[in-house]
């Protein structure tokens, strides 16, 4: 449903999520799988995420909802 391509040099931090509580600072793409976010990505600088049918949104922090997100974490050290 959305599209983002992220540099690597603009990640400042990947963590996991537990509780996640609405933020307006956070971009939540998670909420179309019907499940919370549970991995959180945050960023230097904006970076553009694109939905369905052109929608653009710009945002330096992102939910989103992964199966494993501890292996994602893993794999992103």
């Amino acid at each position: 449903m959305w599209n983002a391509e992220i540099r690597k040099d603009t990640v400042t931090s990947v963590s996991r999520i537990r509780n996640f509580e609405k933020d307006s600072a956070i971009l939540n793409i998670g909420t179309s799988v019907f499940e919370e976010p549970n991995v959180l990505i945050e960023l230097n600088k904006e970076t553009s995420v694109d939905g369905l049918y052109g929608f653009k949104k710009r945002a330096n922090k992102i939910a989103f909802y992964v199966d494993e997100p501890d292996m994602l974490l893993e794999l992103l050290k």
